[in-house]
């Protein structure tokens, strides 16, 4: 945030969907916040094999990625 780089976050499940795009604002995490509040996300499991592929389609450039769950 300090050196105004863009960030882009991800909501994972099932599948990915996008949490807020590219941005560098900072006001865009309290929209991502509010995203992960409405989404439902008890008794969901993921598919920890695919994980990597999926972000590996997605992202771009390298990243610093943070994983925020029930494991």
């Amino acid at each position: 945030m300090k050196q105004e780089n863009a960030y882009q976050s991800y909501i994972y499940t099932k599948e990915i969907q996008i949490g807020t795009k590219l941005s560098k604002n900072i006001f865009s995490v309290r929209k991502l916040l509010e995203k992960i509040h409405k989404v439902p996300l008890f008794g969901e499991s993921i598919n920890y094999k695919a994980l990597p592929s999926t972000f590996n389609r997605v992202l771009k450039q390298h990243s610093l990625l943070f994983f925020i769950g029930d494991f």
